[in-house]
């Protein structure tokens, strides 16, 4: 029995090991400017920052709302184009694939190790009930680790260069 607890712990480890890479969070594709509504974060040169959603921009300002808001009213602020240093686009991300990988190798893990302990004296469903351990044990990892790792979320900020041509108008002709 031993063998086959120490050939599914190898089963377990390349498992994981395949899954993993396809986990790893890459660089934004992206790398055009934001877009009105994208969270932003604009440092200026005086070495302060401000944070807010982009609300718009033209030729000589960026428009932010900003991430501080009062009871009765929106904060928003015009920044000048010549006092920006830098722009970076935020992206919220959740680890709910990552928690899942993660639990399926500690449910097939804990499946395993009981599968392992349950005895056959005479018992004709011993097999049945391993099989079991082993098959529901990584299935409530998968339910309970993506749980877990989709409330566990974190920003990250990507350079991006300034909008350049104002927007579009919104179509406001009335032809119908």
């Amino acid at each position: 029995m031993r063998s086959g607890l120490a050939r599914a712990l190898a089963f377990a480890g390349a498992l994981a090991a395949s899954g993993l890479p396809a986990l790893v969070s890459a660089d934004e594709a992206a790398t055009g400017p934001p877009v009105v509504g994208d969270r932003v974060r604009v440092s200026l040169h005086d070495s302060t920052a401000v944070t807010g959603s982009l609300l718009t921009w033209d030729a000589r300002s960026l428009g932010i709302r900003l991430a501080v808001e009062t009871d009765s009213e929106v904060a928003a602020r015009r920044i000048p184009r010549e006092a920006i240093a830098a722009l970076e686009l935020g992206r919220t991300h959740h680890h709910s694939g990552r928690g899942a990988l993660l639990g399926m190798m500690g449910g097939l893990l804990a499946g395993i190790v009981i599968a392992g302990e349950i005895g056959e004296d005479g018992d004709e469903y011993a097999g049945f009930r391993k099989a079991g351990w082993i098959i529901g044990g990584p299935l409530w990892g998968v339910l309970c680790g993506a749980i877990a790792g989709s409330l566990v979320r974190h920003e990250t900020w990507h350079p991006r260069p300034l909008p350049t041509a104002a927007p579009a108008p919104a179509d406001s002709s009335g032809d119908d």
